[in-house]
Order: C-alpha cells, then structure tokens, then sequence
C-alpha cells in the first residue's frame, strides 16, 4: 500500500474496481451502455485493536472507523470511470512509559483518499487501468497545507480463462518527509474450485486495500475466509512542541494476519466479522527534516472488527 497511506488506497476505493467485470467484461459492458448507469458501493467499517507490550515499555490500543464510498459508469462500451473516497478516523491510547521519551507521539488520525481510475478494455481478455491518487492525512491539529500527498497509479490485468484473472501495475506517490517511493499493484482473482478462490480484491474487507484471501462458500450467503495483508500509515504530526516531533511525520505499518466470516443479506447487502492480529507491528517518527527520532517495534497485537457493503 507505501505513504498513500490505507495501503495503497486504491485497493480499498478503485483496484477492486478493475477487474470488476471480472469474468463477464464483455456482457457488463454491454448491459452499461444499454442502460446507462452509475454503480455506487459504500462499505463502512469498524476495527480494534488492543493492549500489547510496546518495545521499551508502555502498551497502545487503536479504535478505527472508516467508510469507502466509490461510484462506477461507462464512458463508453469498453472505458469505464470510477471515483472513489475514503475517509479514516484512528484513535490511539499509549499508556505506561514509551521509547519516545515517555511522551504519547500521536492520539487521533485523520486521513481522507481519493482517486479516479480509467479502465480501458480493448478485448474480452485485456483491461488497462490508471488514473491520479490524491491524499490528506494528519494528527488532529496539525498543519492543513502541509499534510497532503499525491500520485497516480496504471496497470493491466488479462483474463487467462473463465477461472483465472491475473493483474498488475506500479504506482509512484509523494511522501511526507520523504522522497517520492514507488510501489506494486497486484491482483489475483482466481476460481480455484466450485467453492474455492484465492482474491486480491476482498482483503479490502479487513485490511483497508492491500492483502490476499483464501475464500470457502460454506453454503448459500454464506463465505469463510483467511487473509494476509500489509498495512502502512504515515501522516502529519501536530505543532505541540512538547511533542517528540512537532510538525514532523508519524508511521505505523503492520502485517495483518485475520479470519473473516461473511454473509450476504441479498444482492446488495453483505456483512463481513473478522479476527486476527497485527503482526510485525512498528511505530516511527520523523522531524521536519526528515530525521528519523524514533521507533519501537510491538507484540503481536489481537485485533476484532465489522464491516459491511452496499451496492446501489
């Protein structure tokens, strides 16, 4: 996911919209352009995470509530647009002593996503897909102007059978005290069984974009799944200047490893309850010029969350 920080957001707000038609391009094309439409998605969500021994001393818990909302129409029978928006609220809590000087280094999260994505399909099988990537995100209080950060993403994916789609691409993103940093884009939707697949697209569920499932329908409506993932916050610090970095830049980057359990109502409405746990989990800090002050690694951390997505 790289500082465009929900992971590399398109995963979470457009890259599930790529191969959208999935299996069917051709046929989706067609219904679009016989009956002109725009597809919504809206997919709040809700997530935990709790005590656990911070390298140095202290412990930390994180409450996070975010909601993706993206609008997808056909320009034409084979160009899709899709708009996507995403905004993230992170509440975090440090208790006991820290490496940071005893200092809590941030408390509550903003970050708000967009992006525009393009995706051509010359044929049945091919799918271009690129557009711009534009990101605010902050500590409470911290500078406006200063906490934006920008980019732009392409890539392809084919369809190799009725059972296999296969992508990628590469995206380059400014960061914030930082250089500009290049990352992947990956997508795997393959229909491994009647009742097995392996997705790229669904770990947007539990992580916020970036991740790979293992997907079983244990029956009708019904999806059990297990996911590995790759998380990576970076925002702007406040100007308390008994901060450890005032205007400076916070990180928090993880490995999340979750089971989901989902059940779909109907045709537009599926809930999704996980659990897991941050793995590999860290904590940085940057100053204004870009000197790292600190870090502090952390125990595997239990986690439990909520979400849901409607289709309109």
């Amino acid at each position: 996911m790289t500082t465009l920080n929900r992971d590399i957001v398109v995963g979470a707000l457009c890259v599930a919209a790529i191969p959208a038609a999935s299996f069917a391009q051709e046929e989706v094309a067609e219904q679009r352009m016989a009956d002109p439409q725009i597809n919504f998605r809206l997919k709040p969500g809700f997530r935990y995470v709790w005590g656990t021994g911070i390298g140095g001393g202290g412990d930390f818990t994180q409450l996070r509530t975010d909601v993706d909302i993206s609008a997808t129409t056909a320009l034409t029978d084979d160009l899709d647009l899709t708009l996507g928006f995403g905004y993230e609220y992170n509440n975090y809590e440090f208790s006991g002593e820290t490496r940071f000087g005893g200092i809590e280094p941030w408390e509550n999260v903003h970050v708000l996503d967009m992006a525009a994505i393009l995706t051509l399909r010359p044929s049945d099988d091919w799918a271009v897909f690129g557009g711009p990537l534009l990101e605010f995100a902050a500590e409470a209080g911290a500078d406006f102007g200063d906490s934006w950060i920008a980019g732009g993403m392409g890539g392809v994916t084919y369809r190799f059978s009725d059972d296999l789609l296969l992508g990628g691409g590469i995206g380059i993103v400014s960061q914030l005290e930082d250089e500009a940093r290049l990352f992947p884009v990956v997508i795997i939707e393959w229909n491994i069984s009647d009742d097995l697949r392996l997705s790229s697209r669904t770990a947007a569920t539990a992580t916020g974009g970036n991740g790979l499932e293992l997907i079983y329908d244990v029956a009708e409506g019904w999806e059990l799944a297990g996911g590995v993932g790759y998380e990576f916050r970076r925002f702007r610090l406040d100007d308390d200047v008994e901060g450890p970095a005032p205007e400076g830049a916070g990180e928090h980057d993880a490995l999340p490893l979750w089971a989901r359990l989902s059940y779909q109502l109907n045709e537009t409405v599926t809930l999704n309850l996980y659990g897991g746990a941050l793995a590999e989990g860290e904590f940085k800090i940057r100053d204004v010029a870009g000197v790292d002050v600190g870090s502090a690694e952390y125990e595997t951390a239990p986690m439990i969350g909520f979400s849901a997505s409607f289709r309109f």
